[in-house]
């Protein structure tokens, strides 16, 4: 959680929405038996999967990571994003060059995605306007549809109504990096194919297992919240606030049980939605790569080796 959400804001919107939600409540009707989501775009043969965890502002730590992976020659064959991980998996996947997106993202701050506006909260079921993501997203994103990338891209989103991990990889880009970005309270729910989704951090914030679905020979997940903070609550909202972290600690760790190689980009210490220099998480994530590079490098250099002592399959 953001250090701005405080206790006392998180109790004066928690009243705001009782007594004004019902305002926006007729806006979500969430249909019974919603139809088919659109087919995802995923390649037949998969040997590198990367997962890109959620971590709001931390996600530039992910561009780091990838710049480390086109100096090393690493190529990636699909992104598997939860929250800031799609929205930095469909820039990338949309223009594979991690400098580049570096210099487009430099001059935009958090304020760009993260409008708060306590007021909304008679009206809204989010706090933050929604037009600064889509503005952001369609000034970078050149391609609108996920078979337009250059890399196959996955999604991930809670289902409001169902309770049910949805997977985006068709369809239009910008709903689906919007509907994984919806954090709770901060951003409204996404209406989506008959469904009201929110982040997908609150089922699956590291998605692995749904990269392991695509059967790729390795995976790479990248995870910016590892670390539980030092500061102890001290009000029964920050017991709350702190059970929730918890909660997302270990739920995370979990996530990450069947990854091949983890990367742990060092940004704990700063805040979900802070105004944080971006050359600071840029290096965050490069530092992280570095040390991990070289494992695998070494895995790939066993999986070609493997693929040729077995040669062509018909």
């Amino acid at each position: 959680m953001s250090s701005f959400i405080t206790p006392i804001v998180v109790l004066f919107t928690s009243l705001m929405l009782l007594v004004g939600g019902c305002a926006s409540r007729s806006i979500y009707h969430p249909e019974d038996d919603p139809p088919p989501l659109p087919v995802c775009f995923v390649p037949k043969k998969v040997k590198v999967a990367l997962v890109l965890g959620g971590g709001g502002a931390k996600g530039l730590a992910h561009l780091g990571v990838l710049e480390e992976f086109e100096n090393a020659g690493i190529a990636i064959d699909i992104i598997v994003g939860c929250s800031a991980g799609s929205l930095v998996g469909a820039l990338y996947c949309d223009c594979p060059d991690a400098a580049y997106l570096k210099t487009v993202l430099e001059p935009i701050s958090s304020k760009r995605f993260v409008n708060i506006h306590y007021m909304r909260a008679f009206y809204c079921l989010g706090l933050s306007q929604e037009d600064g993501m889509t503005k952001v997203l369609n000034e970078c994103l050149e391609a609108k549809y996920f078979h337009q990338l250059k890399i196959p891209l996955l999604t991930v989103s809670t289902d409001l109504y169902s309770g049910e991990l949805i997977i985006l990889g068709g369809g239009p880009i910008i709903p689906a990096v919007e509907a994984s970005c919806a954090f709770p309270l901060v951003f409204s729910p996404v209406c989506y194919h008959g469904r009201i989704l929110v982040d997908g951090g609150c089922l699956d914030p590291v998605p692995v297992q749904v990269a392991k679905m695509v059967e790729p020979e390795i995976v790479i997940a990248v995870e910016l919240c590892s670390i539980l903070g030092k500061s102890f609550p001290k009000n029964i909202l920050g017991v709350a606030q702190r059970s929730a972290d918890i909660t997302l600690l270990w739920q995370t760790e979990r996530c990450l049980h069947d990854a091949d190689f983890i990367i742990r980009p060092e940004v704990d210490s700063i805040g979900t939605f802070e105004d944080c220099p971006h050359e600071k998480l840029y290096d965050a994530g490069r530092k992280a790569a570095l040390k991990v590079i070289p494992s695998i490098l070494e895995r790939l250099r066993e999986c070609q080796e493997k693929d040729m002592a077995e040669g062509p399959t018909m």
